[in-house]
């Protein structure tokens, strides 16, 4: 059995847009976080705020690794809607050439 498969550009566009401005958010949330996690360091003194210091750096690193993802995420989603615009519209050139040579 064939399956039938069909493309909406504007929601490959809004998929996009969405992974972009999630990534946007958590850009945000990570500039606050070491805002407010570089004011801590100043204050917090010990073994309690280095240990703090050392997890908050782990989750920073990791943070930067889903929007490195995030991001080509977005590269991705972006160019299949190129890639797929760019087929569409060989094929329609092909097929208004055998019209035309059909109808000619």
């Amino acid at each position: 059995m064939s399956q039938k498969s069909s493309v909406d550009r504007a929601e490959m566009a809004a998929a996009a847009q969405r992974v972009e401005e999630a990534a946007q958010d958590l850009r945000k949330i990570q500039a606050d976080l070491g805002q407010e996690q570089a004011q801590l360091s100043g204050r917090w003194i010990g073994e309690a705020g280095s240990a703090f210091t050392k997890v908050f750096n782990e989750f920073n690193g990791e943070l930067s690794k889903v929007l490195e993802v995030l991001s080509q995420l977005h590269e991705k989603l972006v160019q299949v809607k190129i890639n797929y615009e760019g087929s569409e519209q060989q094929q329609t050139e092909a097929v208004n050439r055998v019209a035309g040579l059909l109808n000619g």
